[in-house]
């Protein structure tokens, strides 16, 4: 029982849930009804059994990430169920209609276009070369067998042979020519695998899969593969025609030696000296310091020759400066007086 305003004991007739959402009303005279810890229900005086409530309206919340303030139990997520009931609409709806989550219209799927693809969709670019021309392949094929010969290929190798080659002849192939960049280079138990990821590492710049390894020798394969073979073939050649002293030690005018190969023979040689137990390197350091001395005042050699073209120009010079006063003297004398 409640007392009412006018002293008068009214019993409750109608238990009725009162909206509990902040933007409610309450009773015509203002008293808002309070919400009970048993549930949300709450006896009505005499004035709120005149005057009823509107009926409870749902009101669609802001934001469709989470629960309203109408909310009257305890936060639960429906992901869970969801996935477990195999439900399409179910993640992102409670059962009464709430939005858990993005609504369906704004779910998009994601693009994985440049993430998590690896070499092949990232390096996936259409070869510019007319590798499906006869002509073209027909010269590639002779350009790599005359290379290999050249190179004393050990197992047998024609160009009717690379027409439609072997499994085992393209990894043969592949094999001998990687190893001269790589020596002593062995092929695993699994050169499907090898294969691709090599021509990867030495940065070939179109794609080559697993999957292509096991159709080497078809029509639609074995120019890709051919053309492949002939950029590593070209990378070969250039590693085989470096000169690696010049490229790794550039000369420089009046330098008998270049510095970074006396430096790099100084540590070469202690080195070697230190695995063999030596800790003391002073004559190294000497003939180190004798070699930098000579860098720096331009080379015993360099100035012995610059010495004798020196000499032989002086020479030079003073001839033609007696030849013509000779001429100079003629003149004179042949002129009339």
């Amino acid at each position: 029982m409640r007392k009412s305003a006018g002293n008068r004991n009214i019993v409750s007739l109608i238990p009725m849930r009162v909206k509990t959402d902040s933007t409610s009303t309450g009773s015509a005279h203002g008293a808002v009804p309070k919400r009970t810890s048993g549930g949300g229900r709450q006896p009505l005086t005499s004035n709120n059994m005149n005057n009823p409530p509107p009926a409870a309206k749902r009101k669609s919340s802001s934001s469709s990430y989470g629960p309203t303030a109408s909310s009257t139990g305890p936060r639960q997520s429906t992901y869970g169920t969801a996935k477990a009931t195999g439900s399409k609409a179910a993640w992102g709806t409670s059962s009464g209609g709430r939005g858990m989550g993005p609504p369906a219209s704004k779910m998009r799927r994601s693009s994985g276009l440049g993430i998590g693809r690896g070499y092949n969709q990232q390096h996936a670019m259409k070869d510019p070369r007319p590798i499906s021309d006869k002509s073209y392949k027909d010269r590639t094929i002779r350009d790599l067998v005359a290379f290999l010969q050249e190179l004393n290929y050990p197992h047998p190798i024609t160009a009717k042979k690379l027409l439609v080659p072997l499994t085992n002849d393209f990894f043969r192939i592949f094999e001998f020519m990687y190893g001269f960049l790589s020596p002593n280079f062995k092929l695993s138990k699994k050169p499907e695998e090898d294969v691709p990821r090599i021509f990867q590492l030495l940065g070939y710049p179109f794609a080559i899969s697993k999957s292509n390894m096991f159709s080497i020798g078809t029509p639609h394969m074995w120019p890709t593969l051919l053309a492949a073979l002939k950029w590593l073939m070209e990378i070969v050649q250039y590693a085989i025609n470096l000169d690696v002293e010049s490229t790794l030690f550039p000369q420089i005018e009046f330098e008998e030696i270049p510095e970074s190969r006396v430096v790099f023979s100084y540590v070469e040689e202690a080195y070697e000296q230190f695995l063999a137990g030596e800790d003391s390197f002073d004559q190294l350091e000497q003939d180190l310091e004798k070699q930098l001395k000579l860098n720096c005042q331009g080379g015993k050699t360099n100035l012995d020759s610059l010495t004798a073209e020196n000499s032989r120009l002086s020479k030079e010079l003073e001839q033609l400066e007696n030849e013509g006063v000779s001429r100079i003297s003629g003149q004179s004398l042949a002129c009339p007086q």
